[in-house]
């Protein structure tokens, strides 16, 4: 059950991880490789993940909720998408990216077929985009 505490929480710490991967994002794209479309996207991103983590996903919020966490995914997925092909990756980090990023798609549309399986798919898809783009940095030259 959500209380306004447990939303609370929820929404302070999707501000202050959103605080630090737009650090990452700007040294890391724009700084270090000049990428501006995935650092805009993940601008995009986190924008509309501080609308998702500001409004509750039931009531008159629900359907603002969804389509703001569905569309700051699709720039977040996006963006690793860019840089994955932008981006020279040494082996064999490229390779194992483009596994990991096989079921990170396929989830993602799926969950959004079959909301059944929303959360679950969802506690899955995160770990595996950070363990994906943490592939990308270390593989980019």
């Amino acid at each position: 059950m959500l209380t306004s505490k447990s939303h609370s929480l929820y929404f302070v710490s999707h501000v202050i991880c959103e605080v630090f991967f737009m650090l990452f994002s700007y040294q890391f794209l724009i700084t270090e490789h000049h990428l501006l479309i995935p650092f805009y996207l993940n601008v995009i991103f986190a924008m509309l993940d501080f609308v998702q983590a500001a409004l509750p996903s039931r009531g008159k919020t629900e359907k603002i909720h969804f389509a703001s966490a569905y569309i700051s995914w699709f720039c977040y997925l996006l963006s690793g998408v860019i840089c994955l092909f932008s981006l020279h990756l040494t082996e064999p980090y490229g390779v194992v990216a483009i596994i990991l990023l096989i079921p990170i798609l396929g989830m993602f549309f799926y969950m959004h077929i079959n909301r059944s399986k929303l959360y679950p798919y969802q506690l899955s898809i995160v770990p595996l985009f950070v363990i994906y783009m943490l592939l990308i940095v270390i593989g980019a030259s």
